[in-house]
């Protein structure tokens, strides 16, 4: 039988790899990302938020601005609309039929208003009210009848910042995250202290892994605009992809200042703090964030786990096996989630709960070899040979060039007795690339 202190090493290091590897939440390729929700916003041009309960969805909890850049009502470029009308002969009726239209949207009743926005651009044909209706329809979720309407809005007044913007947000909307990123880089020709242009290019570079030019347009845009909490948040959360942790530290802690609530400000400070092993500080702000958000709320699934891993670190097992149940009634196929419940199960005794975890795991994961493994590792440690024999040959026959098989079998094959077994299995590893068995 395997000593159990190693065979614990073994659980922990697979358990913290997946926790710590990418951003302090497992996003191996079959790991479902979660979301954090906005805050509100600021007023004018800058974004209020898609219309009722939005999560973020881009990164590990960067904030990003709304797909819509303010209310329909408050688009910059009306302010003169209604200069627009000046040279027709009914003047006072179209102006009419557009506070009709605009009253409308207002209210909700955006089939209703198109009605009346038909009528005015059969009329007058101007593109800033194209424009205007395909800002409405971004706004209520029609992307891609907006498009229509401000693709031909912008093709009459190519100039139009407003245009410009909001066909880049319903582009990045669509996923179009290329063409969004044109866009926005020429509205910031046209009008370089726009906040949405800038924030929105922003989050596109982080999420397309441009690490250095996110950092360097958030910090220009905090350069202009000072110290907005959404962009200290992402900054830091920038920093903490490049590895840079303890230089994050600085803008998490001045977004937090600013929205000391906020579930993802919090977590993302308590990130922070895992990346440089302070798990106790790191478990406060994971607890606060939790508070704040809700435990049960399917969002809250990377709060639960991260609390898993920081108390995995400190060797809480009970409570880290809690915290992983907890993100695995709210997420049942994430693989990562499984996994390390397995771990915090077996470094309890709990060897058939634990193999009972894993097994789920195994159905929902990417790479099933290193999951049958931890289960072969289970039986070992339980003292059941026989049994992690056969899980060593069920992982050998999914990947016949993993190493870490022969390298257990050797193990299993010594614990047996079995001397010349356990020889031929390490002279396999080897040869497999293995350089600790080369003797």
């Amino acid at each position: 039988m395997l000593s159990g202190k190693c065979w614990s090493r073994l659980m922990a290091a697979t358990a913290l790899s997946c926790a710590l590897g990418v951003g302090a939440v497992a996003e191996a390729d079959d790991a479902k990302r979660v979301d954090v929700p906005a805050g509100e916003d600021k007023a004018g041009e800058q974004a209020e938020g898609q219309r009722g309960s939005q999560k973020e969805n881009v990164g590990a909890h960067l904030y990003t601005r709304a797909q819509q850049q303010g209310r329909p009502a408050g688009l910059t470029e009306r302010r003169a609309a209604l200069r627009a009308f000046s040279d027709k002969s009914d003047a006072e009726a179209l102006r009419v039929v557009l506070n009709e239209a605009r009253a409308l949207v207002d209210d909700g009743e955006v089939d209703q208003a198109l009605g009346r926005y038909t009528h005015l651009m059969k009329v007058t044909g101007e593109g800033w009210l194209m424009i205007e209706v395909g800002a409405t329809l971004t706004w209520y979720g029609r992307y891609s009848e907006a498009l229509i309407h401000l693709e031909e809005g912008l093709r009459r007044e190519p100039l139009s910042f407003q245009g410009i913007l909001s066909v880049a947000v319903t582009r990045d909307a669509l996923g179009q995250t290329a063409e969004a990123m044109r866009l926005y880089k020429r509205a910031l020709m046209i009008r370089p202290d726009s906040y949405d242009a800038r924030f929105n290019l922003g989050r596109l570079q982080y999420a397309l892994g441009q690490l250095e030019e996110a950092e360097r347009t958030y910090r220009d845009l905090l350069g202009r605009h000072g110290g907005d909490w959404k962009s200290l948040n992402n900054l830091g959360l920038i920093l903490l992809e490049r590895g840079q942790p303890t230089a994050a530290m600085s803008p998490l802690r001045r977004a937090l200042k600013l929205k000391p609530k906020d579930p993802g400000a919090l977590y993302n400070l308590g990130r922070a703090y895992t990346a440089r092993d302070e798990h106790t500080r790191a478990l406060s702000y994971y607890d606060r964030a939790l508070e704040e958000w809700g435990a049960d709320d399917v969002a809250a699934v990377s709060l639960h786990f991260a609390r898993g891993n920081a108390l995995f670190a400190l060797r809480r097992y009970k409570e880290s096996a809690a915290a992983y149940a907890l993100a695995h009634e709210l997420d049942p196929e994430s693989s990562d989630v499984l996994l390390n419940l397995g771990a915090a199960l077996a470094n309890q005794g709990r060897y058939e709960e634990a193999i009972q975890a894993l097994e789920s795991a195994v159905e929902h994961t990417a790479r099933p070899t290193r999951v049958v493994h931890q289960i072969a590792l289970c039986y070992m440690y339980d003292d059941k040979l026989d049994a992690a024999l056969k899980a060593l040959e069920r992982a050998r026959a999914l990947d016949g060039a993993d190493p870490m098989t022969w390298v257990l079998m050797s193990q299993v094959h010594d614990a047996r007795g079995d001397q010349e077994a356990s020889a031929s299995a390490l002279a396999e590893a080897c040869r497999l690339g293995s350089k600790r068995s080369c003797r």
